[in-house]
């Protein structure tokens, strides 16, 4: 029994068993926990998804690399080899969107690496020769030079003819005794320009010398519409107006256009001769005063204010300014010889 016993007591002692004195019954004592066969094999599942999907995204960043240069690509037969260029921009894109999918960069032209190489060549020659070709002249190019820039236009029709060059041309017409040829070169060019003022005066008085001068009145009358108050339109047109009797018409053309009596004395002259003819002496008067002011020795005006003073009664005044306008040696026989009928009258009016 004592054998018995002894292995018995191996055995609980192995197992972690404690054997009472009666050996009648066994009591577990810290007997270690037993694992949870469910739990296990959930974690066991859950190891095995973690792996799985630390290794895809780990295939997943290797499909992202860039074609290797150790050989080709799987399903290329050979390496593309592209050739740099400098407009457009060359990227490699995804091996399964080829060539659906291509990468853009900064809105630049992108080719797509393609499977044939021979096929790339030929797309990046093409590219390049159409970077290296001329682009065609515009009909309208624009030149630059030293920052400013200038359109070159293509004049189909005549050049027109510029203010400088039709008034030479019209003047080279005349010298040459071509009077009707330098007429229509300067309706020409009014028809171009109206506001030519050269070649309107240059007109109007060729028309005058031509004895048209109706045609010479229409061509200062539209001066005068385009350049309202020009006394070099004016003028000549009060002549006009006065050869044919329309005094009064010319005088109120002559006051609208009256320039400043220290800039045009002899305009204001002409205002001064009108306004006698018109019976206006005492603004004859006044009108003569002033340029006399300017010119003190012109026996014109001298003789002119002498009139009108005469007009008015004032015969002593009248005497001397007759007198100073004959001793002046720019005055015309004919013109002394009416001053000294005039200091005769006032002589037999008493006054001598």
């Amino acid at each position: 029994m004592s054998f018995v016993n002894e292995v018995m007591a191996e055995e609980a002692d192995r197992k972690g068993l404690i054997l009472f004195e009666d050996y009648s019954s066994l009591q577990v004592i810290d007997t270690p926990p037993v694992r949870d066969q469910a739990g296990i094999k959930v974690a066991y599942w859950r190891n095995f998804l973690l792996a799985l999907i630390g290794v895809m995204i780990l295939l997943r960043f290797i499909d992202q690399l860039p074609i290797r240069k150790n050989g080709p690509a799987e399903g290329l037969s050979e390496v593309p080899r592209v050739t740099e260029v400098e407009a457009p921009t060359i990227e490699t894109v995804d091996r399964n969107s080829l060539p659906n999918r291509v990468a853009r960069k900064n809105k630049q032209p992108v080719i797509a690496v393609v499977a044939d190489a021979s096929l790339a060549e030929e797309r990046l020659r093409k590219n390049q020769a159409s970077l290296d070709q001329t682009p065609p002249v515009p009909e309208s190019p624009i030149l630059e030079t030293g920052g400013i820039k200038f359109e070159k236009k293509t004049v189909t029709g005549a050049m027109p003819l510029t203010e400088e060059t039709a008034y030479r041309q019209a003047e080279d017409l005349l010298q040459k005794g071509q009077i009707q040829a330098a007429i229509n070169q300067l309706r020409k060019r009014l028809e171009q320009n109206r506001q030519d003022l050269a070649a309107r005066l240059l007109l109007a008085s060729t028309l005058i010398r031509q004895h048209e001068n109706g045609q010479a009145m229409k061509v200062y009358q539209q001066g005068l519409v385009l350049f309202p108050g020009e006394p070099r339109f004016a003028e000549p047109l009060a002549h006009l107006l006065v050869d044919q009797g329309k005094i009064v018409e010319a005088l109120d053309i002559l006051y609208q256009a009256a320039p400043d009596v220290h800039t045009n004395p002899e305009y204001h002259s002409f205002i001064a001769a009108l306004e006698q003819q018109t019976g206006r002496h005492r603004n004859a008067i006044g009108t003569y005063r002033k340029i006399l002011q300017l010119e003190k020795g012109n026996g014109k005006w001298w003789l002119g204010l002498g009139i009108s003073l005469m007009a008015e009664g004032h015969d002593a005044e009248a005497r001397l300014a007759f007198e100073k306008s004959i001793h002046d040696p720019g005055v015309s026989l004919a013109m002394k010889q009416f001053a000294i009928q005039r200091i005769r009258d006032l002589k037999k009016r008493g006054h001598g």
